[in-house]
């Protein structure tokens, strides 16, 4: 529910599902919908287009709902302090006190712009498709094509956890000099990745239309976004493969190759969408 807090909170009139947390959450600040029925999500959205009172209502709304939340911020900072206050008793003395030292900058710029690239163009590459999309496909394709990324990236939900746990250790292992250990790290995580992504993948990817008609019950919706899961499944796939040697090189503090990869994909992937998206649809994504 915390994005359409997040849009009553910018003052956007909101339509939500009418399951899961969302109408606890949002309350009479949302106009709702069936989210098994694409022409009921696109009758609500509508009526907050043609309908100025209805959706400056919705906006009113919207602001006294976020201000019931505001315990959660305060909540936040409260965890924030406590948080901090358990570092600062649980962490060794430090010897001197601390201050912002200029020369440890000046030996670690080099990959702190490049970790830097690395996250814009990333961010970049993942929504580039979204917002050319957007504005070349009607609202229902958008919707297929959304709901396939959303069950693509599930994958992710087996990558990331080897991730964040072999990143710190293959770090440690190349400052410690102990490269025959750090390849052997290497191989166990590759495989890991390997034998969890591949299998679920081609699952998903051969029986996408089997998958979605299950989740959804819904066979209109299967067989559009069908298609397009098969395919970008297989793409998430292969870059969830890429994670263990993305966090080595990362770990060797080299950035360079992924940064050098991921503006090549921007500058051909943004016009190859752009002229297929309207010939053959979300799947040119």
């Amino acid at each position: 529910g915390l994005p359409g807090l997040e849009a009553c909170a910018f003052g956007l009139p909101v339509a939500a599902s009418d399951n899961s947390c969302l109408p606890e959450i949002l309350g009479d600040a949302a106009v709702y919908f069936n989210p098994h029925d694409p022409e009921a999500i696109a009758r609500q959205i509508t009526r907050l287009l043609d309908d100025p009172t209805l959706a400056r209502t919705m906006r009113e709304r919207g602001f006294k709902r976020v201000i019931q939340f505001s315990w959660q911020i305060m909540a936040g900072m409260l965890a924030l302090v406590v948080m901090a206050a358990a570092l600062r008793t649980g962490l060794p003395a430090a010897s001197g006190h601390a201050r912002f030292r200029p020369e440890l900058l000046s030996r670690i710029w080099r990959f702190a712009a490049g970790v830097s690239g690395l996250t814009i163009s990333a961010l970049v590459l993942t929504q580039l498709d979204k917002w050319i999309l957007i504005n070349l496909l009607s609202l229902e394709a958008f919707g297929y094509f959304s709901l396939a990324i959303a069950v693509a990236n599930a994958l992710n939900l087996l990558v990331t956890p080897v991730f964040s746990a072999i990143y710190p250790r293959l770090s440690v292992l190349i400052a410690q000099g102990k490269h025959a250990l750090l390849e052997q790290v290497y191989h166990i995580s590759t495989q890991v990745v390997a034998v969890t992504v591949v299998p679920a993948a081609l699952f998903l990817s051969f029986y996408s239309h089997e998958v979605l008609l299950l989740w959804t019950r819904n066979e209109k919706v299967a067989s559009h976004s069908g298609p397009i899961l098969s395919l970008f499944v297989i793409g998430t796939a292969l870059n969830g493969l890429m994670n263990v040697p993305f966090a080595r090189e990362l770990a060797r503090g080299r950035t360079r190759i992924f940064l050098t990869f991921n503006l090549a994909a921007i500058t051909l992937l943004a016009p190859a969408i752009w002229y297929l998206a309207p010939r053959i649809g979300a799947i040119c994504s």
